[in-house]
């Protein structure tokens, strides 16, 4: 990149970084630290790099906490340079976030406590920010700090954000992604309870009209967070996403007995729920008829035993789909299945919409 294209792809009132400048910001060397900051001196510390970086989003990516001291001690900068933005709107709160460095967060939260002057960057005058406020602060995906500390799994980080801001709902990022979909997406159960513990307005949803429940199941991770996310709120067992689906209906679909177990124990009604939008839906009881998962399926009618009774949009029975699919397992389970004594012959008889 040549001088003139450098120059133009720097935001207002900007100057490409000194790479002297760069590179003891990057190495963290200690005794460099006073010709760092003569070296900041020199253009009143707005220096940064292709990227947008300041010297504070250097320092908070490399986790050198001495020169993030050091820069947040000068008045005269640290305005700026606490909400300055790179070009992915990141402030160096994003970027110690995403990283890891606790000590880093910690240090720019306790700054923004502290310093009444602090001024948003690029917004009109007068309009201050604190903690929360930068807390809150999203870059160009629409993540929070919490997003990128979630995602990438720093517990501390989490637990410091979340702290200092337990009001705050978190919402949903350009994605759709609230953190609390994201952990349990990635199955990050000790940042999940953290969340649930500690956040007053939790939001559960995530892309394609799911939730973090649909997300914990579809992903079944090692560390299962079903159970915890329906103690918090067991509603989401509910709720439908973009295709209709509930979170039961995904446990059927990928033989989670486990989550089927928690769900059904929770909240029963949730196996009478229909799958599907429009005119074609089906039921949890279908599908596990479908996967020929003989176990699941008696599971899922000890528990809520008028799902006998259920028939999908086309008037299908569960011995009708079974036959359907040559699910021969279900086919022997249903025709000698004994209820009490009673026994489920007359499923036999029964006609779909075209009279089968």
């Amino acid at each position: 990149m040549d001088s003139a294209s450098d120059a133009a792809a720097l935001p207002t009132d900007y100057l490409l970084m000194d790479s002297g400048l760069y590179e003891a910001l990057v190495e963290g060397n200690e005794e460099d630290a006073d010709a760092v900051w003569q070296k900041m001196e020199q253009h009143d510390g707005r220096q940064v790099t292709p990227k947008g970086n300041t010297v504070l989003h250097i320092a908070a990516l490399y986790g050198h906490i001495h020169f993030v001291h050091k820069i947040l001690l000068q008045e005269q900068h640290r305005s700026f340079l606490l909400c300055a933005l790179n070009k992915k709107g990141e402030t160096a709160l994003h970027i110690a976030a995403m990283e890891g460095h606790t000590d880093v967060v910690s240090a720019l939260i306790h700054c923004a406590k502290t310093s009444p002057e602090l001024r948003l960057l690029g917004v009109e005058s007068g309009m201050g920010i604190g903690a929360t406020d930068m807390v809150r602060m999203v870059d160009e995906d629409k993540d929070t700090a919490l997003h990128k500390a979630v995602r990438n799994g720093h517990l501390e980080v989490v637990k410091l954000l979340v702290k200092e801001d337990p009001e705050f709902e978190f919402p949903a990022n350009q994605s759709g992604e609230t953190p609390l979909y994201i952990a349990a997406e990635l199955g990050f159960h000790e940042g999940l309870v953290e969340m649930l513990n500690n956040c007053q307005r939790p939001v559960y949803g995530g892309p394609l009209g799911r939730t973090a429940l649909h997300a914990a199941i579809i992903n079944w991770t090692p560390k299962d967070c079903t159970k915890l996310l329906l103690v918090n709120e067991a509603c989401l067992c509910e709720v439908g996403d973009d295709w209709g689906w509930t979170p039961l209906h995904y446990a059927v679909k990928r033989h989670n007995e486990k989550a089927v177990c928690d769900i059904l124990q929770v909240k029963s009604s949730a196996a009478y729920i229909p799958a599907g939008v429009g005119k074609e839906w089906t039921t949890a009881i279908h599908i596990a008829v479908r996967e020929n998962f003989v176990g699941l399926f008696r599971k899922i009618v000890e528990r809520c035993p008028l799902c006998w009774e259920m028939v999908n949009s086309k008037g299908q029975n569960v011995l009708h789909e079974a036959i359907l699919n040559n699910s021969t397992g279900m086919i022997k389970y249903i025709l000698n299945n004994n209820n009490s004594g009673r026994k489920r012959d007359h499923l036999v008889d029964e006609k779909d919409e075209d009279d089968y």
